[in-house]
């Protein structure tokens, strides 16, 4: 699995920076001209992490990417986290079957509401420090409301602000749809 992560990110990365100017080199990379191009700041190199959130391969696959980011920036790159998991109608909660039990349902859509509440993929600095924090309580602690919300306040945000808050969008109807289109997303892209 932990191949097929990092393949997916390395095929959905090289694609999309592809077609973009200047950035076709069969050798080494020549640093100047990804910072004349970054520089402009019109140009951010769109990521897809194929995951599942209680998956140790999906992890070690994040925490790898979290140092790409320490060396490239935020302002680089828009990061959308994608989840492998197949629908099933039988599964009374999301209508989804996630690999690794319904805890891991609960964690990908925590994972999901954060980020789309906290900016989305064009705001990856907002949400990335969370998802960091998130993972960093380990494997049975993914999908745990209270480490969610620890996490949000170690983050600098609150987990329960208000009506539309993250908190409402993970026990509701709108994380349930997030979690559907995020699945839908992933086999459309074949990442398995």
């Amino acid at each position: 699995m932990l191949a097929t992560s990092l393949i997916s990110l390395a095929v959905s990365s090289s694609a999309l920076v592809a077609s973009g100017p200047t950035y076709m080199n069969t050798s080494t990379p020549d640093p100047s001209t990804y910072a004349a191009v970054s520089d402009k700041g019109s140009v951010k190199v769109p990521i897809t992490l194929g995951v599942m959130s209680r998956c140790p391969d999906a992890l070690f696959c994040e925490e790898v990417f979290d140092s790409v980011l320490d060396e490239v920036g935020f302002d680089k790159v828009d990061v959308t986290l994608s989840f492998i998991a197949r629908f099933d109608g039988f599964e009374p909660k999301y209508g989804i079957k996630c690999m690794h039990g319904v805890q891991e349902c609960d964690g990908n859509v925590q994972e999901l509401c954060t980020s789309k509440h906290r900016g989305g993929s064009k705001a990856v600095a907002e949400w990335w420090p969370w998802l960091q924090c998130f993972n960093a309580g380990g494997l049975g602690n993914v999908g745990n409301v209270g480490r969610a919300r620890e996490c949000a306040e170690m983050s600098g945000f609150d987990w329960d602000d208000g009506s539309n808050s993250i908190a409402e969008c993970a026990k509701g109807s709108e994380g349930v749809e997030l979690l559907k289109e995020s699945v839908k997303n992933t086999q459309a892209l074949e990442i398995q």
